[in-house]
């Protein structure tokens, strides 16, 4: 399993343990998971799509008032579900390595090129500015003209 998959799933058990207690304004979501103020809200998205967090407008938390703040949806059912999809998805182990499920992918220093039966063009502001690629090559292969 990929790290990134592992840090958001802590992340979001962090945060559902958390609001099950008590509401928690954006502000507060991001300084908890120790993210962006823009990450913290993807994550309340995801939540609030599947239904397992509601907003409370204008909500007041340590004295400040905040335009909404979140909490856990009282309906326990839907925090199960998505706990167990959450669980589900995490265990899974992603495409088994070794199998040819797709189309080859050639790694040419930080750009992942997929290879499949297309032909290669050039951007035509590209092409009108240094040619058309000439068959067998790529640009610095001997493909593009001298």
């Amino acid at each position: 399993m990929r790290s990134s998959t592992l840090l958001r799933v802590s992340r979001l058990d962090r945060l559902l343990a958390v609001l099950s207690v008590r509401a928690l304004p954006q502000v507060e979501i991001a300084c908890l998971l120790r993210c962006s103020t823009s990450a913290a809200r993807n994550y309340v998205l995801e939540l609030l799509d599947a239904g397992v967090v509601e907003t409370v407008p204008h909500g007041e938390v340590n004295g400040r008032r905040y335009k909404s703040l979140y909490r856990l949806h009282p309906d326990q059912g839907r925090l199960a579900a998505f706990l167990a999809a959450l669980r589900q998805a995490a265990a899974w182990p992603g495409r088994p390595r070794g199998m040819d499920a797709g189309p080859a992918r050639m790694e040419f220093g930080h750009c992942p090129l997929t290879q499949d039966d297309a032909a290669i063009r050039r951007d035509p502001l590209v092409s009108a500015l240094f040619g058309d690629i000439q068959a067998g090559g790529f640009a610095g292969q001997g493909g593009a003209p001298s």
